[in-house]
């Protein structure tokens, strides 16, 4: 079974939320040692990457999702009785 398009959004979404909400407490710190803000830094890059590799894996589900469900649409013009049509014309 394959992870959905739309788990993969979610996953970017809450990586992006992390890396905000981690720069937000870096800044609002008064006083900020230099390997903290250094290992922050460095969870806000991961985050990030981590953000951007997922929405890339999303749109790439997303259209192997399209594909699949272009292919396994039923075409019924075989059945159709030609007196009795779809529509009316």
């Amino acid at each position: 079974m394959r992870i959905k398009s739309t788990v993969w959004f979610w996953l970017s979404a809450g990586c992006l939320a992390g890396a905000l909400g981690t720069c937000i407490g870096l800044d609002s710190m008064a006083v900020i040692p230099n390997d903290v803000w250094v290992r922050g830094f460095i969870a806000i890059l991961v985050m990030d990457a981590a953000h951007i590799t997922f929405v890339r894996l999303g749109f790439a589900a997303q259209d192997r999702e399209q594909r699949a469900a272009r292919c396994r649409r039923i075409r019924r013009t075989h059945a159709r009785n030609p007196e009795y049509p779809d529509r009316e014309e």
